[in-house]
């Protein structure tokens, strides 16, 4: 266990290095040290991997498709930290390639939900559309 930012490890420790929803709960600069943290303790020649939430990926039907693009667009200027990087996974490919590492990839998966939705889901809507009072300001 260790903080993203500093990791306690020699340089090029691993093979592997693997990071799970993490980075959105990063300012920008912060995203930046733990990228070039994970390129160090990894070997050249080895593989850093990143599973990041893609807020553009994400559809309600029947819905509007652009409906929730426009939330997260809103969210992207918000002065919460975690709220305004739901759009960073866009740009990870170029900050991974910034650091100096190379044949990178991206693979996105589309996530769609279907009416009437599950009580966990409409949960969850509900939780993210109140965050900051969304629901109060226009979108």
């Amino acid at each position: 266990m260790g903080d993203l930012l500093k990791l306690p490890y020699d340089d090029s420790t691993f093979d592997v290095a693997w990071c799970a929803n993490a980075s959105a709960y990063l300012t920008d600069d912060q995203c930046w040290q733990m990228l070039r943290e994970l390129k160090r303790v990894v070997r050249p020649g080895g593989l850093v991997a990143i599973k990041e939430y893609d807020a553009t990926g994400c559809q309600y039907q029947p819905c509007p498709p652009t409906l929730w693009l426009r939330f997260f667009e809103a969210f992207s200027r918000s002065s919460n930290p975690q709220l305004a990087s739901i759009n960073r996974d866009t740009r990870l490919g170029e900050w991974l390639r910034a650091v100096g590492l190379v044949d990178t990839c991206q693979r996105p998966t589309l996530m769609v939900r279907f009416q009437p939705l599950r009580d966990v889901e409409r949960q969850f809507n509900s939780r993210s559309i109140a965050l900051e009072g969304w629901a109060r300001r226009r979108v």
